[in-house]
C-alpha cells in the first residue's frame, strides 16, 4: 500500500507523512479539533511486525 493510500483509509483526515531526517512526522492541519480523533485511531492500529 502506498502512504497516501493507507492515510486516507486508516485515518480519513488531511495530513502528510513526511520522512526526514530518520524519523517519521504527520503534519496535520492547525485544525484543533481533528487531532484527537486522530490520535485515537492511531492508538487503534496494530503494532508493527
Amino acid at each position: 500500500m502506498r502512504i497516501a493510500t493507507l492515510r486516507h483509509r486508516l485515518l480519513a483526515v488531511p495530513g502528510r507523512l513526511i520522512s526526514h531526517a530518520r524519523g517519521l512526522t504527520l503534519r496535520l492541519p492547525p485544525d484543533q479539533q481533528s487531532l484527537p480523533a486522530v490520535l485515537t485511531r492511531l492508538r487503534a492500529l496494530p503494532a508493527p511486525t
